[in-house]
């Protein structure tokens, strides 16, 4: 190996292998980041108002479940009731069809369905 005959040249060598080395390194490391960021664009942007707004209809059909409660142990009126079930059925309603979930309140439900059963 007349190349590497002296010894600048085989560091020389040896930088320029770290160098290549580096750089390969650099693009590996970059498409890695840019799915780790696509995938972290796609949770934010979809995942975590979906999750908001499934908690929401959640929380609404609670209070719909102790309004209910109430109803039933009369500790509130129908005409409170009422109220209660129109906004949070609205609430409901709403946070449902934010994200195209399923529906699960028929647009005919009336508060003479609770009432009667």
């Amino acid at each position: 190996m007349a190349l590497l005959n002296s010894i600048s040249k085989k560091v020389l060598l040896g930088y320029v292998a770290i160098l290549i080395l580096s750089i390969l390194a650099t693009f590996i490391l970059n498409s890695k980041l840019l799915k780790i960021k696509t995938t972290n664009d796609v949770f934010v942007d979809d995942v975590l108002p979906a999750m908001q707004s499934v908690n929401q209809a959640s929380n609404s059909a609670n209070h719909l479940l102790m309004a209910a409660f109430g109803l039933y142990g009369y500790t509130i009126d129908v005409a409170t009731f009422n109220k209660q079930l129109d906004v949070k059925k609205d609430q409901l309603t709403t946070a449902l069809n934010n994200y195209n979930l399923v529906q699960i309140i028929p647009k005919s439900l009336s508060n003479k369905d609770f009432l009667n059963s």
